[in-house]
């Protein structure tokens, strides 16, 4: 949506038989409807969809798996095969963890609109605790304080996805 140009699952279809190099697709929605259609008009593309339409559309056919807020690689490959295999009963239950995670990573970076980067500073962070929250002006980061919340709500109340170091 940042382009202001959305294709359908239909075009994309078109796209498909028209450009043979054409091989996936990363998509950043939750839209059932989109998700269903891509996956079952253009089965041929490996589609990446994020963690939340990861838990839609494994359930229509194969797809990969972009991973946003994953910080321990035993619990997402854990969700991903949990997909694969169509376990939704698990996929729930990570969905759910992954989903209040995210939560609070938007309440530690704070209300107002940020870049990309903020959040991701704050999920790197999480892997090597040296790394740097600032961002140069005009942009705003987390603070260090709002990180040592999204840390110990992770540790507390998602611990399967702390890093392992912890």
């Amino acid at each position: 949506m940042r382009t202001k140009r959305l294709i359908s699952p239909e075009l994309y279809a078109e796209l498909t038989e028209a450009h043979p190099n054409f091989v996936g697709t990363k998509i950043c929605t939750d839209s059932m409807d989109r998700l269903r259609g891509l996956v079952t008009l253009s089965p041929q593309l490996q589609h990446f969809p994020g963690e939340v339409g990861y838990m839609y559309a494994s359930q229509f056919g194969e797809c990969g798996l972009l991973a946003s807020l994953a910080s321990n690689q035993t619990a997402l490959h854990e969700f991903f095969e949990a997909g694969r295999r169509r376990d939704l009963p698990l996929l729930n239950e990570r969905h759910a963890e992954i989903a209040a995670i995210f939560q609070e990573l938007i309440a530690a970076v704070g209300p107002n609109a940020h870049i990309d980067s903020a959040y991701d500073k704050v999920l790197w962070k999480l892997q090597d605790e040296r790394f740097p929250l600032r961002l140069l002006p005009p942009y705003v980061g987390a603070t260090d304080a709002a990180f040592q919340r999204l840390k110990n709500f992770v540790r507390t109340k998602c611990p399967r996805w702390m890093p392992r170091d912890e």
